[in-house]
């Protein structure tokens, strides 16, 4: 019987940093303003297409009140994203094709979505077989029978990603952090968005700050944060500061 082994490992590298690129827009609610800055031009995410990003950079909010709602699109999107997978294989007498359980989808189902596919015994040359959209299974033939490998495979997948308020690292140049309750004030429509590689989507953020509440603050700061949900790759965290100022 065939032996086969997962190996992983698991990195996060965070850091803030956001795409500056939006259309400009100053939406009303009440009498709080929202306006956003910087704006650029399509080139800016033709060049970023295969990164992850959050757009725009930064949020105002000015003559906030409480009682008051403020509401602003923000633009997340998911660049060339890969799983990748290792396993150890110990093939059987006569065995040349093995079949996997992904973790995470195919992205479009084709296998021309098999980024690489590569094995450590000399002079085995494998190839993808065919995928099972349904069950997540991918075949891989070309193993030479009664041998130990291990496998490496990457592929484009579509991936979660987590869209949260984060309290900042290093608020601007004249804002405090928000106070301490704000993180029940933010209302995120979808925490949670699955992407595919090389998607942008819309997610409607809202501050919503009751009308009892209270805060000795006058120019507050929170951010925004995402991070792309995934075991196999690497993460980085992406942010659009919100600045608001209070009546």
């Amino acid at each position: 019987m065939k032996r086969i082994a997962l190996l992983g490992l698991s990195l996060m590298m965070l850091g803030i940093m956001a795409c500056a690129n939006t259309r400009s827009t100053t939406p009303t609610t009440g009498t709080a303003t929202v306006t956003t800055a910087p704006v650029t031009t399509d080139d800016t995410e033709a060049k970023l297409r295969d990164q992850n990003w959050i757009s725009p950079a930064k949020v105002e909010i000015g003559n906030y009140y409480p009682g008051g709602r403020a509401e602003y699109n923000i633009r997340v999107h998911l660049g060339a994203h890969t799983s990748n997978k290792a396993w150890k294989v110990t093939t059987d007498p006569g065995e040349t094709k093995v079949v996997f359980q992904l973790t995470d989808a195919l992205y479009q189902g084709s296998l021309s979505n098999v980024v690489t596919l590569t094995s450590d015994l000399a002079g085995e040359k494998l190839t993808t077989v065919s995928y099972n959209s349904d069950t997540r299974e991918l075949a891989i033939g070309g193993f030479q029978p009664q041998a130990t490998r291990t496998l490496n495979l990457s592929y484009y997948s579509p991936a979660t990603m987590q869209i949260s308020y984060r309290v900042p690292d290093h608020p601007l140049e004249g804002y405090t952090t928000a106070p301490d309750a704000a993180i029940g004030w933010v209302i995120i429509a979808d925490p949670a968005p699955v992407l595919q590689p090389w998607e942008t989507k819309e997610i409607q953020v809202a501050l919503a700050m009751p009308k009892d509440a209270s805060t000795d603050l006058k120019k507050w700061e929170f951010w925004i944060s995402m991070i792309v949900v995934s075991g196999d790759t690497i993460q980085t965290e992406v942010a659009v500061r919100w600045l608001v100022t209070m009546k």
